[in-house]
């Protein structure tokens, strides 16, 4: 599908007509390419030439199915996997979908770790793999080895489904990204990928620009974007003639630190000289994330062991002048579970 022309495209003629006097003839040509060339090429906006890649990365991936595959095959990809955490689960409608994302953030402390741990070992209960990026120490091999042996007690070979990947810097971690969808088959049985600290590498690269950061953060939504897009196709591995086999990519899970936002009283943004108040918010912004397929939700304690947590984003958007979506939560022997009215 990626090789249909650009005229096939919803867009109106003079967009067609910009795209292509740009050198793009193919819808995966332009899949291909990131926001902010595009935008410059096509004298444009940057959310604009956004929305008009998610519709190409959309296009290029349509489904399509074998005539062998069963309604059971279809129905299983649309499986969710459960937090065991009542609160999350809840703004979760039930678990984290196939090909989506969440972000969990919060201060230190509040267990955002150990929501993914969670995550992930109930995706080794179902016998499925996970892929576990640290990037800040906090999960060793060793703990994240004894986490699973003691979460997983019914799987014989669960150990054998977990893969453990260490990253602290950002060429690292760009490097990465840029090879994951071509070495996806090297993780051929991960149904989850873990992104620990995602936040880390951005914070100690110091000497980044504000253009610069932009357009890296830029780069990984579009990974995520087209890992995400890839579960809608059937993937056609030749086993014996005729015989095809449906595979279906990982979710996404990233966690990350609130850092501090300096605002106007009009909610603009300040300085520490110029601002009136502070808030706390993701520290890298909602630019990496795909936001229709994504659900962020911050932890928000109140007290050492209650607090709330607060779904700001959802694949199915917010209702406008409505609060966020919150569950409330207490922690119990260290374990975050819900409040019982």
């Amino acid at each position: 599908m990626a090789g249909k022309p650009i005229s096939s495209l919803p867009f109106s003629p003079s967009f067609i007509s910009a795209i292509t006097q740009a050198g793009y003839n193919t819808v995966g040509e332009l899949a291909d390419s990131n926001a902010e060339t595009l935008a410059r090429e096509i004298n444009t906006s940057l959310s604009e030439s956004q929305s008009i890649l998610d519709k190409a990365v959309s296009s290029s991936t349509t489904t399509s199915f074998s005539f062998g595959q069963t309604a059971a095959a279809y129905i299983s990809s649309a499986k969710t996997y459960s937090s065991s955490c009542q609160p999350l689960d809840a703004l979760l409608n039930g678990g984290l979908p196939r090909a989506h994302v969440l972000e969990l953030s919060g201060p230190p402390g509040t267990c955002k770790e150990r929501l993914a741990l969670r995550l992930a070992c109930n995706a080794v209960n179902s016998n499925e793999g996970i892929l576990w990026v640290e990037m800040q120490n906090f999960m060793s091999p060793a703990a994240l080895k004894q986490a699973i042996l003691d979460s997983c007690p019914s799987i014989p070979n669960a150990v054998n489904l977990v893969q453990y990947l260490s990253i602290h810097s950002l060429p690292e971690l760009l490097i990465f990204l840029n090879n994951l969808l071509s070495s996806m088959e090297d993780y051929s049985s991960v149904s989850v990928i873990v992104f620990n600290s995602i936040w880390f590498p951005f914070q100690t690269a110091t000497d980044l620009t504000a253009t610069t950061r932009r357009s890296l953060l830029d780069s990984a939504k579009q990974t995520f974007t087209r890992l995400c897009a890839a579960h809608n196709i059937t993937v056609r591995h030749r086993l014996l003639p005729g015989k095809l086999l449906l595979t279906a990519l990982p979710q996404i899970l990233t966690t990350t630190q609130l850092s501090t936002k300096i605002l106007n009283r009009d909610g603009t943004s300040a300085n520490f000289d110029t601002g009136s108040r502070a808030v706390l918010v993701p520290h890298l912004g909602g630019l990496y994330l795909p936001s229709s397929r994504t659900y962020r939700i911050i932890i928000v304690p109140e007290t050492r062991t209650t607090g709330v947590l607060r779904l700001m984003l959802s694949p199915h958007g917010a209702s406008d002048g409505q609060p966020a979506p919150e569950q409330r939560y207490e922690l119990i022997s260290g374990e975050m579970q819900g409040v019982v009215d």
